[in-house]
C-alpha cells in the first residue's frame, strides 16, 4: 500500500495478509444479513457522546458535569443509535462511569486545555524502501499555555499492557507525527501527554 493509518499500523503487526488482502486485493467483507449492534457500533456512539459532552464545556468543567454528560448521551444515543436495547444497555454503561469519567477530565484540563477534535494528520515516510503515507484522524488534541500538546483516543474498551507494548502504537505514532508537523494546525509541536480514554 501507498497509504496506511495509524490504527492500522496494529493490523499490520499481527497480521500482514489482512492489510495485503484489504489494501492490495481490496477484498471486503459481506454485509451482514439482518443487523446487530456490535463493539463498533459502541465504539462510534461512545466517542460521539464524548465528543459533544467535551464541546459542551469546552471552557469549564462544571459542578454537574455528569448530569450533562448523562444528557447528551440520552440526546446522541437516541438519534444515532437504533437499537432501543442497546441503547439503554449503553447509557447504564455511561452512567456506571459517568463520575470517574468527569473526575479524569478534571485532571485532563490540569495537564491542558481542549484544542482540536477530528483533527487529520499526513506524513509520507521516505527511509522506507518505498514512499508511504502514514495518515491519522485523532480524537482530541489538548493543548497547554507552552505549546506542549496532549493526545486522547477514545476507547470502548481498553487495550492490556501487555497489548499497548506489543501492538497498540497508534498514540506513539500520532506523537510522531506532531513532533515531524505532520498535523497542519498544529505545526511541529511537542507531546507532553498521551492517554486512551
Amino acid at each position: 500500500p501507498t497509504q496506511i493509518s495509524v490504527t492500522q499500523v496494529e493490523r499490520l503487526v499481527r497480521d500482514p495478509y489482512a492489510i495485503y488482502a484489504e489494501k492490495i486485493l481490496g477484498l471486503r467483507p459481506l454485509p451482514q444479513l439482518g443487523r446487530f449492534a456490535g463493539a463498533r457500533d459502541r465504539g462510534i456512539s461512545f466517542h460521539m457522546v464524548f465528543e459533544q459532552f467535551i464541546d459542551e464545556i469546552a471552557s469549564d468543567v462544571p459542578g454537574n458535569a455528569a448530569e450533562i454528560l448523562m444528557d447528551t448521551a440520552e440526546r446522541v444515543l437516541a438519534a444515532q443509535t437504533p437499537w432501543k436495547t442497546e441503547r439503554r444497555m449503553w447509557l447504564g454503561r455511561l452512567g456506571r462511569v459517568a463520575e470517574s469519567f468527569v473526575a479524569q477530565e478534571r485532571q485532563r484540563r490540569e495537564i491542558a486545555s481542549p484544542h482540536l477534535r477530528e483533527v487529520s494528520a499526513q506524513l509520507r515516510l521516505s527511509e522506507l524502501a518505498r514512499d508511504i503515507r502514514l495518515v491519522c484522524k485523532a480524537d482530541r488534541i489538548d493543548c497547554d499555555a507552552d505549546g506542549a500538546i496532549a493526545i486522547y483516543d477514545y476507547k470502548s474498551s481498553l487495550p492490556s499492557d501487555k497489548q499497548v507494548r506489543l501492538f497498540s502504537k497508534q498514540l506513539h505514532l500520532e506523537a510522531n507525527l506532531a513532533i515531524k508537523g505532520g498535523f497542519a494546525d498544529l505545526g511541529r509541536a511537542r507531546t507532553k501527554h498521551m492517554e486512551l480514554i
